[in-house]
C-alpha cells in the first residue's frame, strides 16, 4: 500500500513539474504596434510611429532587435527613442544601436545597469522603444520586420519569445485616364480605347464616363453618364489597377468635348465623399478629338500640354 501511494505521489510531482515547465516554455511575443497602418493619413511625406513592445514577461534585463523595411517606400524620420519598460522603477539603462542604414536598424539594444533584477511586464509598461517613419511612396502591405532578436534575464538566460510583423499600406486617393499600360493619357481620338487607372483597393465598383461638369455631393452619375461599367472587380495590393472603360464610337459628334471618369466605390449611383473623379476644376478628365489635319493637331497639342502641366501640378499638390 505504501509503495502504491508513493508511486502515485511521484507521478503527481512529475506531472506538476511538466505543467510548470510547459508554462515557462510558453514564449512571450516581441512585436511592433500597431500591427497594421493604413493611410491616409499618413500620406506621402508624412510620418507615423510604431512602438516596439513585449507581451507579459518576467525578469527582462536586456533586449536586442534588428528591424528592416523597404527603403524605397519608407525612411526613418528620426533616431529611435527608448520606451519605459526597462526604466520602470527608476532603474538606470543604456539604449543604443550598432548602426542605422536605409531600410534597417541594426541591433537596437537596451539593458538595465547594475546587479538588479529584470523588469516584470506587467507591472512594468510594455513599450521598449518608439520608431518614427516617413512615407516615401505608395505601397500595399509592405512589411516592417524584426529580423533578429534576443531577450535575456538578469541571470543571463535567454528568454524564449516569438516575433510578429507590422504592415504599412498607402494606396492613392485619385484616378486618371490612361492607356492600357497605365500611362496617363488625356487626349483620345474617336475610335480609341479609353482606360482608367485606379487604386487597387480590391473593391467591386462601378465606373462611369460622364459629360464634364463641376460635381457636388449628391449629384447622380446616371444623369450625366455616357457609358457605365458595372461590377468591376479591382485587384488588391498592386497599388494601381488599369481598367478598360470605353471604346469611343467612330462618330465625330463625340469629338471636341471633355469627359470625366468616376469611380463609384459604394455603387449607389451618386457622387459622395468616398468616390473618385478624374476631372479638373474647369476642364474635364480627358478630351476627345477627331482625326484632324497635322497643323491643327500641333496647335491643339500645345493647349493640351499646358493643361497637362496644370493637372500634374494640381495632383502633386493634392498628394503633398
Amino acid at each position: 500500500m505504501k509503495s502504491k501511494i508513493l508511486t502515485i505521489l511521484i507521478g503527481l510531482m512529475v506531472l506538476c513539474l511538466a505543467i510548470v515547465g510547459q508554462v515557462r516554455a510558453n514564449p512571450t511575443t516581441l512585436y511592433l504596434d500597431p500591427s497594421e497602418v493604413k493611410g491616409p493619413p499618413p500620406n506621402i511625406g508624412e510620418e507615423f510611429t510604431l512602438t516596439l513592445r513585449v507581451d507579459a514577461v518576467s525578469d527582462l534585463y536586456l533586449w536586442v532587435a534588428t528591424i528592416e523595411w523597404d527603403p524605397k517606400l519608407l525612411a526613418l524620420a528620426e533616431s529611435p527613442v527608448e520606451g519605459g519598460c526597462l526604466k520602470y522603477g527608476g532603474n538606470l539603462t543604456t539604449f543604443l544601436w550598432t548602426s542605422i542604414m536605409p531600410g534597417k536598424i541594426v541591433e537596437l539594444t537596451c539593458t538595465r545597469l547594475g546587479h538588479v533584477p529584470g523588469a516584470d511586464v506587467p507591472p512594468a509598461p510594455s513599450d521598449l522603444a518608439s520608431i518614427k517613419f516617413r512615407v516615401l511612396n505608395y505601397s500595399c502591405e509592405t512589411p516592417i520586420t524584426i529580423t533578429f532578436s534576443k531577450m535575456l534575464s538578469s541571470t543571463g538566460l535567454s528568454i524564449n519569445h516569438e516575433v510578429s510583423v507590422s504592415k504599412f499600406t498607402l494606396l492613392p486617393s485619385f484616378i486618371y485616364s490612361s492607356d492600357a499600360s497605365g500611362v496617363e493619357k488625356n487626349t483620345f481620338i474617336i475610335g480609341e480605347d479609353v482606360y482608367v487607372t485606379v487604386p487597387a483597393t480590391g473593391e467591386t465598383v462601378t465606373l462611369y464616363v460622364t459629360t464634364n461638369r463641376a460635381w457636388d455631393a449628391g449629384d447622380s452619375f446616371e444623369d450625366y453618364k455616357v457609358v457605365k461599367v458595372s461590377n468591376v472587380e479591382l485587384s488588391y495590393c498592386t497599388v494601381w489597377d488599369t481598367v478598360h472603360v470605353w471604346t469611343i464610337p467612330n462618330d465625330p459628334s463625340y469629338a471636341g468635348k471633355w469627359y470625366d471618369i468616376a469611380m463609384d466605390r459604394n455603387n449607389n449611383g451618386v457622387y459622395d465623399n468616398e468616390d473618385f473623379i478624374d476631372d479638373v476644376t474647369v476642364a474635364g478628365g480627358f478630351f476627345v478629338i477627331a482625326d484632324l489635319p497635322l497643323g491643327t493637331l500641333f496647335g491643339l497639342s500645345a493647349s493640351l500640354l499646358a493643361l497637362a502641366a496644370f493637372r500634374s501640378g494640381r495632383r502633386q499638390k493634392e498628394i503633398n
